[in-house]
């Protein structure tokens, strides 16, 4: 069977869910297809992650920093050993308890984080100390601070913009490096061999404000020197490293069950019913018997009997000729012949004798069919 025959064999309604399914399962493999030609469809991605494109996004500054010479890479797990020579960047992002002890080792070892935002202050504490506090606005002109820190070389920033979306009202061991109207919102301080920076509002580094006043400048400088790699910590925003079918994006996630629910309808569609079977509504084909009844009385309305039974007779003596082994004329011996070979009487005498009335022709008729049953 074809599968046009198949599809026409399936019940009205399984073929329009199928029909939907798919022409749903199309759609989003079209656009997912369209999507990945043209870039996407327009800025996304969580604030402050340097996947995001859109304006709180750091994608921006992800794209400078590989420009002038730093390797960048996102980090999709927790922080457990990172090479102390890179810098660490956690961008309005909580860091999990379990990591602060990597990250200190990290610090200590040489290694440079910058921890942006009021997510990370439960780290900065960790690692300054608890004297770190933050405040949710600030002024959104901010200039350096002399004199200029080593670690942090701010001297030819002229100045930073900001959303004001957050401030410090401490910096314990930090010293500041960036003030705006009298609340700082960066520092730096030293741990062991390492460096780390605060930054009270990271939308001094994202997509919007990346380009104005001395942004740029300001978050190459907290980076560390050229060349030095950068490591986006991208767990908080959501991007852990996920496997199998939680790996897959989203909208490829959504084409595979339809695809998989329009197996399931096929399947049902195809599958046994439960329950009693359908009636079976179809008009039978009517007995043999009836229907060589019907026959013999259609013949016997013809006027001759004899004549419209004579082909029926005929084919009964072919048949006992064959069965017997003798000639269909000679009517004594095929008759010895075939009630011999098991044939009744009655019907060899239906077959051979003259026709003369409706019941002679059915019985004819009739011991034709028995005939043909036994050969």
């Amino acid at each position: 069977m074809s599968a046009a025959d198949r599809w026409q064999k399936l019940p009205v309604t399984a073929r329009v869910v199928v029909a939907v399914v798919g022409a749903i399962v199309a759609l989003e493999l079209g656009l997912a297809a369209l999507e990945t030609a043209t870039g996407g469809t327009g800025p996304s991605g969580p604030a402050s992650s340097s996947y995001a494109t859109q304006p709180a996004g750091l994608a921006a500054y992800a794209e400078l920093l590989a420009a002038t010479g730093h390797p960048v890479r996102r980090l999709r797990t927790e922080v457990t050993e990172l090479e102390p020579t890179a810098t660490l960047v956690f961008a309005d992002a909580p860091v999990a308890d379990d990591e602060f002890a990597a990250v200190g080792r990290f610090v200590e070892n040489g290694g440079r984080v910058v921890l942006a935002g009021a997510p990370s202050i439960p780290l900065a504490q960790a690692l300054v100390d608890g004297a770190v506090g933050w405040q949710p606005s600030a002024p959104t002109t901010a200039r350096p601070v002399p004199p200029a820190v080593s670690a942090l070389d701010v001297s030819s920033v002229g100045s930073v913009r900001t959303a004001g979306e957050g401030g410090f009202d401490g910096t314990g061991a930090a010293r500041p490096v960036l003030d705006a109207g009298g609340t700082p919102v960066a520092a730096v301080a030293d741990l062991g061999h390492g460096t780390v920076v605060l930054l009270a509002d990271p939308s001094m580094l994202q997509n919007r404000f990346l380009g104005q006043a001395g942004n740029a400048a300001f978050g190459l400088a907290a980076a560390g020197p050229a060349a030095r790699p950068v490591v986006f910590g991208e767990v908080g925003h959501g991007y852990g490293k996920t496997t199998g079918f939680d790996a897959l994006p989203s909208h490829w996630r959504w084409a595979l069950l339809g695809a998989a629910l329009a197996t399931l309808v096929w399947v049902w569609s195809r599958g046994r019913r439960l329950g009693p079977p359908d009636e079976d509504d179809t008009e039978p084909l009517p007995r043999r018997r009836a229907y060589v009844d019907a026959v013999a009385a259609t013949l016997l309305r013809t006027g001759d009997p004899a004549g419209g039974i004579e082909p029926v007779q005929a084919a009964g003596r072919d048949r006992l000729a064959r069965r017997t082994g003798v000639a269909a004329d000679d009517d004594a011996q095929l008759r010895a012949a075939a009630i011999k070979a098991g044939i009744s009487e009655q019907d060899v005498d239906a077959i051979i004798s003259p026709v003369r009335s409706h019941d002679d022709a059915v019985r004819a008729a009739r011991a034709l069919t028995r005939l043909g049953e036994r050969t």
